[in-house]
This record gives C-alpha cells, sequence and structure tokens, in this order.
C-alpha cells in the first residue's frame, strides 16, 4: 500500500488519506518508500517528510503539502541514510538550532527494544549533515488490542512516546495490524504496561482509507 497523508482541521483529523506523490526528481532506485518521519527539518517553520529511498538514500520532502498530496519542494535524494528511519527520542531538534533532526537505523526497530543509530541533523538544506550515535531506550509495550475476529498472528509497532494528555508522563502509541488494512491504533496511558489500564483510544486507519 504507498504512504497516504492524513490532514489535521480545527475538530481533528478529518476526510480521507490522499497518496503521497514523490517527484520523480527525489527519487532513487526501485525500493518502494518507506519509513515516513514527520518533522521541521529545514527549521522553516512547516512540517516535512523524510522516507527511505535505495541505496541508503533519503528522499526529503519539503512541507506544506497541497491536499492531493504534493510537497512544496523535494530535491535529489540525501545520501547518508539507512534501511530504516526514526524521530530521535526526547526532543526532535537534537541540537536546539531550531531544525529538527532524523535518526537512521541499520534495520527496523522492534516493538520496545532499545536501539542505537546515527544522527542527521536538520538545517536550511534539510537533514544531511552527519551528526553522532543516537540511542533509543527499551519502552514497554502494554498489552495490544485485539484485532476483528479472524485475524491471527498480529504485528504490534510503537508509533510514539510522548505525553498525550498533559500529565508530564510518556504515553505509548501503538499500531497492532496484521498486513495493512486490518488494524488498531492506540493510546495506552503512562504505566499502563504495569497497570492494565484500558487503552484511553482506539481506532483503525480503514476508516480513513479512499
Amino acid at each position: 500500500m504507498p504512504l497516504q497523508l492524513l490532514f489535521g482541521s480545527p475538530t481533528g483529523i478529518t476526510g480521507k488519506a490522499v497518496v503521497l506523490r514523490i517527484p520523480d526528481k527525489a527519487r532513487y532506485g526501485n525500493d518502494w518508500p518507506g519509513h515516513p518521519v514527520c518533522g521541521d527539518f529545514d527549521g522553516d517553520g512547516s512540517a516535512d517528510l523524510a522516507v527511505t529511498a535505495s541505496a541508503g538514500r533519503v528522499s526529503f520532502l519539503r512541507g506544506p503539502f497541497s491536499r492531493t498530496g504534493a510537497p512544496r519542494a523535494a530535491g535529489a535524494p540525501v545520501p547518508g541514510g539507512g534501511p530504516a528511519l526514526a524521530a530521535p527520542a526526547g526532543k526532535a531538534d537534537t541540537t536546539g538550532d531550531g531544525a529538527d533532526d532524523l535518526v537512521v537505523l541499520p534495520r527496523t526497530r522492534a516493538a520496545g527494544t532499545a536501539a542505537k543509530g546515527t544522527l542527521l541533523l536538520g538545517g536550511p538544506t534539510g537533514p544531511g549533515r552527519p551528526g553522532g550515535r543516537h540511542v533509543f531506550d527499551a519502552v514497554p509495550v502494554p498489552p495490544a488490542p485485539e484485532l476483528p475476529a479472524g485475524e491471527t498472528k498480529p504485528v504490534t509497532d510503537v508509533l510514539a512516546h510522548a505525553d498525550f494528555d498533559g500529565d508530564r508522563r510518556p504515553d505509548v502509541v501503538t499500531r497492532t495490524h496484521h498486513g495493512e488494512r486490518a488494524d488498531v491504533v492506540a493510546l495506552h496511558p503512562a504505566g499502563a504496561e504495569q497497570t492494565g489500564a484500558r487503552p484511553l483510544i482506539t481506532f483503525s486507519t480503514s476508516v480513513f482509507l479512499p
């Protein structure tokens, strides 16, 4: 399934998803674009997007994005990437220069595990300047919600580890899925892996598909 964008509004996420349009000049090789990471990588105040390309390249797409899924601008893919991308743990702008940074990983990070990656520092031209090592601590994963009846052997990914309810404690957002069309996204309150607290919110991304 191609990468798709959902647009926010004063009432939250509304409408249907649109397919991300990556200009030809921002592509490299035949690998399917993946591991999308959102951030203000050039420091202009708009949300950009970085996705993987072939041979360790990164496609950097400048925001804002049109309602048809096209970026404001894009250049040639950036070298120095890797098989997987992620946002830094904690603050996205690790250097405090006003531009968010990106983490390159040697493999997809397994849910709940620690990992080590390398920073690509953001700046006026986007992510690309080499940074130092970046360490992800292990994040306890709460029990995943069940998928619709009949779906077996699901996979759970951690999408975010941040404070979503304002209590100054990090919550966990997970996506449990089988394939790409049967899934449940859940917002777990801090400590749910110990208390067994039910998710604050659950939904399926299928409600946004065209």
